[in-house]
């Protein structure tokens, strides 16, 4: 059996996720499924963030690789291969009111 945090770590868990569906439950028949258009409106409203955000990033920042800031660049492989990362992520440099800021952008 696995390695447990806390020896009621199971019951509570079933616990927590019964109170849990009866509140989401209470929520949405109290408000007649109209939280679900708001969150359905809010997640729309986070992907789009999250593109414009990413498009900004690729467009006015600078891509770590070899022949773009190779010392930064060396930094990166070093501390990716210190955290064990299998998959690198892309690295930019940002300008931020004068000196560089690095970003990490998961997407390829």
């Amino acid at each position: 059996m696995e390695a447990l945090v806390y020896p009621r770590e199971r019951t509570l868990g079933t616990i927590t996720l019964v109170l849990g569906s009866i509140a989401w439950l209470l929520i949405v028949v109290g408000t007649l499924g109209i939280v679900l258009i708001y969150l359905l409106l809010g997640f729309i409203a986070y992907l789009f963030a999250q593109s414009g955000l990413i498009s900004y990033i690729k467009n006015t920042a600078v891509r770590l690789t070899p022949q773009q800031f190779p010392d930064l660049h060396a930094r990166f492989l070093d501390c990716c291969k210190k955290l064990q990362i299998e998959t690198l992520p892309e690295a930019y440099a940002l300008t931020g009111n004068g000196p560089l800021n690095c970003r990490c952008c998961g997407c390829h």
